[in-house]
């Protein structure tokens, strides 16, 4: 029979692609005129989800106890009782999560199932979960409570988080990433004209290399590639080899007399676009000593353009004696005492909730709302929340 032992709470769906859904059954106080688990007579006692998608039948099976209802708001199965969850849907479930109630944490029997997987569970998880492929699932109570106090089984949960159908998202098409033309020129003939470390900071993947002499070729292509989404923010250091402090009097040959240029492509078409240009053009006396000692120690922060999605771009950095080239570019083949460095970026995916994010994949549900503030899911008003578990976060409405 239908209800109001239950709430329901479905996952809004997205109309580009096809999501799995997820229905979280909470489990309430009833009044004591109208109490579903009673103890009766009758040896299997059933309720159904709002929608009628799912028939959940608690059966004594050959246990000492019947299932029974809670005033503290949760379901107890004793040992050897069965619980059934029927789906009447169209595809079938994937995963099921029982909430465990304070009890629960308590007296944690082993549950066994009559198909799928269930996790191994340990004293003071929080929840029991199963994964799979079925229509309906029986999940058997074990004779001792093996995770908690020694006394007979029971298995109390609060919730039931219900997982149907698997995403189905297709993969985005990730643009290649186009053919740059490859700057050129002299390095500098005493051989200190270079960077020492270029990594990165804020990325979803960062990049490190060093480098500890001169470099083979005045074009370097930085070992592996910054990861970031669109719309998000990092930092590209820069740290050239410096002979000696600033100084007036003393020449150091380093980068220092060098101007530094920046380029992106966050367009990803092989044409780069002047973004930053560091130090001073034919630097006067006594800068013409001093030198740019700006260029030495590069941090420059980068905002990654929210359009510029799955897309395989670069960064290019580019030194050049601060008296020569005056009309540099990004693929300038005539540099003077010259250096080039290429990172590659790659821009991921945007995220459906860019706000929060996941962690441990077998995690526990936790609710936000659209502010981001967390909220109690066993008491969530009408409306659309954020649900966070594990590693998926995934906006779901409360009827």
């Amino acid at each position: 029979m239908k209800n109001s032992l239950l709430s329901f709470i479905t996952i809004l769906m997205c109309a580009s692609f096809a999501y799995a859904e997820t229905h979280i059954i909470t489990i309430k106080g009833l009044s004591d005129g109208n109490k579903v688990f009673d103890n009766s007579v009758n040896p299997v006692y059933s309720f159904f989800s709002e929608d009628n998608l799912f028939r959940f039948d608690c059966d004594p099976n050959l246990g000492a106890s019947k299932p029974n209802y809670n005033k503290a708001g949760d379901l107890r199965l004793n040992a050897k009782n069965t619980f059934t969850i029927n789906y009447n849907g169209s595809d079938q479930i994937s995963k099921i999560s029982f909430v465990l109630s304070e009890q629960g944490l308590k007296r944690l029997a082993e549950i066994t199932t009559n198909q799928g997987e269930i996790k191994t569970q340990a004293q003071g998880d929080e929840t029991v979960d199963w994964t799979g492929e079925a229509q309906a699932v029986t999940f058997t109570v074990g004779q001792l409570g093996v995770y908690g106090t020694p006394y007979n089984g029971q298995f109390c949960f609060t919730q039931i988080i219900i997982t149907t159908g698997i995403d189905e998202e297709p993969e985005q098409p990730v643009t290649p990433e186009p053919n740059y033309m490859i700057p050129g020129g002299t390095m500098h003939s005493a051989g200190n004209n270079y960077v020492e470390q270029l990594y990165s900071e804020g990325a979803t993947v960062n990049i490190d290399q060093s480098w500890d002499s001169t470099p083979s070729a005045l074009h370097q292509i930085v070992e592996g590639a910054v990861e970031v989404a669109p719309g998000a923010t990092f930092t590209l250091n820069l740290k050239a080899k410096k002979l000696g402090p600033q100084s007036s009097t003393t020449v150091y040959e380093d980068l220092r007399f060098a101007r530094a240029r920046i380029y992106t492509d966050w367009d990803a078409d092989g044409v780069f676009t002047e973004d930053q240009v560091i130090g001073t053009e034919s630097p006067q006396a006594p800068y013409n000593v001093i030198g740019n000692m700006d260029v030495l120690d590069i941090t420059k922060q980068f905002n990654v353009p929210a359009e510029a999605e799955n897309t395989n771009s670069r960064i290019r950095v580019i030194y050049h004696n601060a008296w020569s080239n005056k009309d540099c570019t990004a693929n300038s083949t005539d540099l003077v005492d010259g250096m080039a460095y290429d990172v590659k970026v790659k821009v991921g995916q945007r995220s459906g909730i860019d706000s929060i994010t996941g962690d441990a994949t077998d995690a526990p549900a936790e609710f936000y709302n659209l502010q981001g503030i967390r909220m109690d899911g066993n008491s969530l008003t009408p409306g659309i929340y954020i649900m966070r578990q594990g590693s998926k976060a995934t906006k779901v409405l409360v009827r």
